[in-house]
């Protein structure tokens, strides 16, 4: 279990998105986990928001991507991942667009994904993990 840190300005968890890309395949495989409620997920310790989540574990060659949408219309991108040996580990925080459902914003997110597997699976070939942190949080950002 991995326990992942909220921000304290970004109000309650609406929902969380989990995202697993398996760059070992070739198309890599994407499974995606939509958890609405999150109450018995986030507790509050010392004024912090901390999110405990079963479904974490990293292995090499795949990626977990968690997509955290909170009341506020922000929302954080998670990227976790494990690439020829050396963990990698991203947190971007955004703005979201309130005319924008969850269910528009899973979609829009599951197209870059599939349009992108073949470019993260180069970039896993070749070792390249600061690539892969950037194309998905310039993309993802753009939500």
């Amino acid at each position: 279990m991995r326990t992942i840190e909220l921000p304290e300005t970004n109000g309650n968890l609406l929902n969380l998105v989990d995202y697993e890309l398996d760059l070992l395949l070739s198309p890599p495989a994407i499974k995606e986990n939509i958890i609405v409620k999150t109450d018995n997920l986030v507790s509050a310790t010392n004024g912090k928001f901390k999110l405990e989540y079963n479904d974490t574990l990293i292995d090499e060659g795949r990626l977990k991507i968690f997509i955290c949408d909170f009341t506020t219309g922000k929302y954080c991108i998670h990227i976790y991942g494990k690439i020829k040996g050396k963990e990698i580990q991203s947190v971007k925080e955004f703005r979201g667009d309130k005319n924008s459902s969850a269910t528009i914003k899973n979609i829009r997110i599951k197209y870059i994904l599939v349009h992108s597997r073949n470019i993260l699976r180069t970039y896993y070939l070749s070792s390249d993990t600061r690539s892969i942190e950037n194309h998905l949080t310039s993309f993802l950002s753009t939500l």
